[in-house]
């Protein structure tokens, strides 16, 4: 027992001449607390000005969701953590040709793509951004510009190729049998 006692005296001794503890148990909880609650909301938040909406995983966003909030706004954040406002403009899905074989790589596969508007002054450079929306909430999304432009705006596209889910919602392709 007094070994032990000796131990915490020795670390006690340590900390004090390290500036630790010299604060009562009321401090130590209310400084524990503060950082626990900035260290919750998480950097978008305290350096990029992002919102607290749920995080998607994309996977689990499909044509459906993004059809049904076109001519809506999403936030994007610029390389210098300036929100950019976004409206998705178009959702649109892709059939597969009747040239295409079924057996091809990507038969079978969701393929649907993205426009977005954003406004001339603050481009994107095409990259993978958090995007957010108030309904489908934040997820990270790669974008490109397209060069479809004109006078205030600048468009953005992201395209979807995967193989369908499980968790997916909407109709799965029928399989056809190779002839």
């Amino acid at each position: 027992m007094a070994r032990r006692l000796r131990s915490m005296k020795s670390i006690s001794d340590r900390s004090k001449s390290l500036g630790f503890l010299h604060s009562t148990r009321r401090q130590f909880l209310v400084h524990c607390s503060t950082f626990v609650a900035v260290a919750s909301t998480g950097p978008g938040t305290l350096w990029g000005g992002q919102t607290q909406l749920p995080e998607r995983v994309l996977d689990q966003l499909t044509l459906k969701h993004f059809a049904a909030v076109v001519n809506t706004r999403f936030t994007s954040w610029d390389d210098s953590g300036a929100a950019v406002p976004l409206e998705l403009v178009e959702a649109r899905g892709q059939q597969e040709p009747r040239s295409v074989p079924a057996v091809a790589g990507d038969a079978g596969h969701e393929k649907f793509s993205l426009l977005f508007r954003g406004a001339m002054q603050q481009p994107l450079a095409q990259n993978t951004r958090w995007i957010e929306h108030g309904d489908i909430g934040r997820f990270a999304l790669f974008i490109a510009p397209v060069g479809k432009a004109d006078s205030r705006h600048r468009y953005y596209e992201a395209v979807f190729n995967r193989p369908y889910r499980a968790a997916t919602e909407g109709p799965q392709p029928e399989s056809h049998p190779a002839a």
